[in-house]
């Protein structure tokens, strides 16, 4: 045997008592892996949306018919189905003497109610300051409500059906949009006494005869004088009739 080979036999024995040892120090590290906690990767969270809040519903505007002498008696013509109708009578300075500010702004408040509610009735407006004319044709002044109940269209041999006003008057300085609502909400046009003059618009003996406009017209003229003309010229006549 050559002498490299036996100096090399203790190295090699000792080579082969280092594998086992190696490998129970690999399994010692593997145990001690398993009993360490093994750490959570956090899971990425998906943002929370807050929904949008529903959008309010949009209330129609109430449509208001502007009342004058040329398309009244259109706007009012029975239909094939009865209509009820709340008019705003209002006027300016000269008609109403400055103090409609007030009822003018509770009827535009009003508006808003009547278009939330959908058995209101149909709403219109006449301004004395504006309209004079038909201030006089229908001998009404400011500051007031006339609720109207036009009929349905007769049938054929059938006599015309009359028409229901009842005049509601509002008070210029206290009243509100509630107080005009209530009109109708309340029905407390029922309270109130029909209208049952000669000047009736519609039942009315002038209707009846068709002078209705005429004596309008003499009306309006007359209240068109000044004052003071009107005193001139009764003093005229009399001195000439003594």
């Amino acid at each position: 045997m050559h002498l490299s080979t036996l100096i090399l036999l203790p190295a090699l024995a000792a080579a082969q008592e280092q594998v086992p040892f190696a490998e129970r120090l690999q399994g010692w590290f593997n145990q001690a892996k398993e009993l360490l906690p093994t750490p959570k990767v956090p899971q990425a969270v998906a943002p929370v949306t807050t929904p949008a809040p529903p959008k309010a519903a949009v209330v129609k505007p109430k449509t208001v018919s502007q009342f004058n002498p040329d398309n009244w008696r259109d706007i009012l013509t029975p239909q094939s189905n009865p209509q009820e109708w709340l008019i705003f009578v209002t006027g300016g300075n000269k008609t109403c003497f400055g103090q409609c500010g007030q009822a003018n702004r509770a009827w535009k408040e009003a508006q808003n109610q009547f278009a939330l509610d959908s058995q209101s009735p149909n709403l219109g407006r006449l301004n004395c300051e504006a309209q004079g004319l038909l201030c006089a044709i229908w001998s009404v002044s400011p500051p007031m409500l006339w609720h109207i109940q036009v009929p349905s269209t007769p049938a054929i041999g059938e006599e015309k059906p009359l028409t229901p006003i009842h005049p509601f008057r509002l008070n210029a300085t206290t009243v509100t949009a509630d107080d005009i609502y209530k009109v109708h909400s309340e029905k407390l046009w029922e309270k109130e006494p029909e209208l049952q003059t000669m000047f009736h618009p519609f039942n009315g003996l002038a209707a009846e005869y068709r002078i209705n406009e005429a004596v309008g017209y003499i009306i309006y003229c007359l209240g068109m004088i000044p004052s003071w003309a009107m005193m001139v010229g009764i003093s005229f006549i009399s001195r000439t009739m003594m």
